[in-house]
């Protein structure tokens, strides 16, 4: 075997473990990718949630509010 043959099974040899190793790569960055954008959309998803809650805490205080006043007119009411 000649030094050319020597590198002509080397770099056949190396092929084997270069190209399955990039499309791993490639894979693998295309996964991180994915659930980068949807850890994204998640994290917005969940802002609005926040909102949401607190625009439910504030009508949960204002029909509290209502209660109590309702229940003073009644009272109010029931005296006459």
């Amino acid at each position: 075997m000649n030094n050319e043959q020597i590198l002509k099974w080397a770099t056949f040899i190396m092929s084997f473990f270069a190209i399955p190793a990039f499309v791993w790569t490639w894979n693998t960055h295309e996964r991180v990718t994915i659930m980068t954008i949807k850890m994204e959309n998640t994290e917005k998803e969940l802002e609005k949630l926040e909102g949401v809650t607190t625009d439910i805490q504030l009508i949960q205080k204002d029909i509290q509010g209502i209660n109590e006043k309702l229940d003073s007119l009644l009272k109010t009411l029931e005296k006459r």
